[in-house]
């Protein structure tokens, strides 16, 4: 039963993330006549303020975090351990993380550095326990059973994934050149603001792991 409920909760969350990223893409594009450059525009500079008059989009974003969040909720509820409840304090701190980072300009660079590095940390965190867990369950069955193998290697990727960024030295150069006028040159690729975009659509992916640990157990 709790299987066919995280399906619904994983449904939803992918539904609301990439609802938020396709409806702000649209809004940006109708104003700018192109779409959001996702390798280099940060979300700040594209989604709507929460003063503003399509602040309603946001709502998509908030539904698929607070959809991830109840997904881990749900798997502790029903695996009261050490393991599940860091999960769920952990992954409560990167959705915080990643839905104030659209809202903090490179003007408050303290604030937005930190909210960068929750979601970093976190992520790494998050991905690293569920690899964990993953094996513990997989060897509680004796690797016999191929959900709880197939949960490790998912959570082995986003594990890789995170550390991608971490070891990035330049994730955090934003430093732009000038042209012969003075103007500044955008990169072609911000991998801060590229990370960031990442975060807000992959949010979800977490879920997989957590069904798939629930499948026949």
């Amino acid at each position: 039963m709790i299987t066919y409920i995280l399906i619904s909760i994983f449904a939803l969350a992918i539904i609301c993330s990439f609802g938020f990223v396709i409806s702000v893409n649209a809004l940006y594009k109708s104003k700018n006549r192109r779409g959001i450059n996702f390798k280099n525009e940060f979300p700040f500079e594209t989604v709507p303020s929460f003063k503003g008059e399509y602040a309603y989009l946001n709502i998509f974003l908030l539904l698929s975090l607070l959809a991830t969040v109840s997904g881990f909720i749900l798997y502790m509820v029903n695996n009261i351990n050490v393991i599940p409840i860091v999960l769920v304090i952990v992954i409560v701190i990167y959705s915080f993380c990643v839905i104030s980072i659209p809202f903090i300009p490179l003007n408050r660079l303290k604030e937005h550095l930190y909210l960068s590095l929750g979601i970093i940390i976190t992520d790494f965190i998050v991905s690293a326990f569920l690899t964990y867990l993953s094996y513990t369950v997989a060897k509680r069955f004796e690797f016999l059973k191929v959900a709880p193998i197939v949960a490790i290697v998912i959570s082995g990727l986003l594990v890789i994934k995170s550390l991608i960024f971490i070891f990035n030295p330049k994730l955090f150069d934003l430093k732009y050149e000038r042209n012969d006028q003075g103007e500044l040159i955008r990169p072609k690729v911000v991998k801060l603001a590229f990370y960031q975009w990442t975060a807000i659509i992959c949010s979800p992916l977490y879920l997989i792991a957590i069904i798939l640990l629930t499948i026949n157990l």
